[in-house]
């Protein structure tokens, strides 16, 4: 699957140009202040494990997270918690999303300095981190390249633990990052790097330039773009005579979406976030109560049926 890189066009340029490319530092992302909200988290790379304390407890009773807030002693607590910060070592760090919004691309740039005006598409993202992680060899060795999982910063110590350099805040999943990392052989010697890989230019291209005003209201519109084997997402942005292709289509329920004279040919649609939530609470009434679950169903179908949308197609 391709990965989109969004980027202020004169960075973008020199990537899929020359082969140009910077390496941030995961703890680099820390800085608000130089970021924004949109890009900078001052939790980067950690989270908070808890666990409560109520009881008589002893050290041979208690588990790592109580053990290592209270140490060995036997006592008594009431309805107290004990807790622990999960922290990443840093990593070299080059974040992409999982799809393509005009619409995430304005608001990034609404919160950073610079006008992120240019998406890149990464076309063979295998080959192209290869090339980098040759570039680096030496200097960090390559770790992976996977989605973040976006989740609660304050966690139950048995619950299933992400790796922390992986986890942001519920509030960013809209950006549905993948993060490539990067472990530096030395940790006290780690800043971003500007590299240049005239190889990369195979496997990226500038894939959209958005010619419109970054800050107006109302839905950013694309227009007469055709996408080929694309993930493209339906919220907040207006299409218009776009042609779709082989590609994956996906709504979250967060915004109106606003479509006209568009076609769709052989692609696939997908619902997460809101979307799916619906769809898995529809499933659910339908399939576990029998007794109401399918009429009602049924009649929120024949409500669709019976009802076109008014959004032009």
């Amino acid at each position: 699957m391709p990965l989109y890189k969004y980027l202020p066009l004169k960075y973008a340029e020199l990537l899929v140009k020359n082969g140009t490319i910077q390496i941030g530092t995961l703890f680099g992302f820390r800085d608000e202040d130089k970021y924004g909200e949109e890009i900078g988290d001052k939790d980067e790379g950690s989270f908070t494990l808890f666990s409560l304390l109520n009881g008589e407890l002893n050290p041979e009773d208690m588990n790592e997270i109580q053990k290592a807030a209270v140490g060995n002693i036997n006592a008594e607590f009431i309805d107290c918690v004990a807790v622990s910060r999960q922290e990443s070592y840093d990593f070299y760090i080059y974040s992409t999303s999982g799809l393509f919004s005009l619409s995430l691309m304005r608001k990034i740039s609404e919160e950073y300095s610079e006008k992120y005006d240019a998406c890149v598409k990464i076309t063979n993202p295998v080959k192209f981190f290869e090339l980098i992680s040759q570039k680096l060899e030496g200097l960090a060795k390559y770790e992976t390249t996977r989605p973040c999982f976006y989740m609660s910063k304050y966690i139950h110590y048995d619950r299933d633990k992400p790796h922390p350099a992986l986890s942001k805040a519920k509030k960013y999943s809209y950006q549905d990052e993948y993060r490539t990392l990067w472990a530096p052989k030395n940790q006290d010697k780690i800043t971003s790097t500007i590299l240049t890989i005239p190889e990369l230019t195979s496997y990226c291209e500038l894939f959209y330039i958005d010619q419109g005003a970054l800050r107006e209201k109302g839905f950013p519109e694309i227009n007469s773009k055709k996408f080929d084997n694309d993930i493209i997402k339906l919220d907040s942005n207006h299409f218009h005579n776009c042609t779709f292709n082989k590609s994956e289509i996906v709504f979250y329920a967060e915004d109106d979406i606003s479509l006209s004279s568009c076609d769709f040919n052989h692609c696939t649609y997908v619902l997460r976030g809101s979307a799916k939530t619906t769809i898995d609470y529809l499933n659910t009434i339908y399939h576990k109560f029998s007794g109401i679950g399918p009429n009602m169903i049924e009649n929120i179908f024949n409500q669709i049926k019976n009802k076109p949308t008014e959004t032009p197609k």
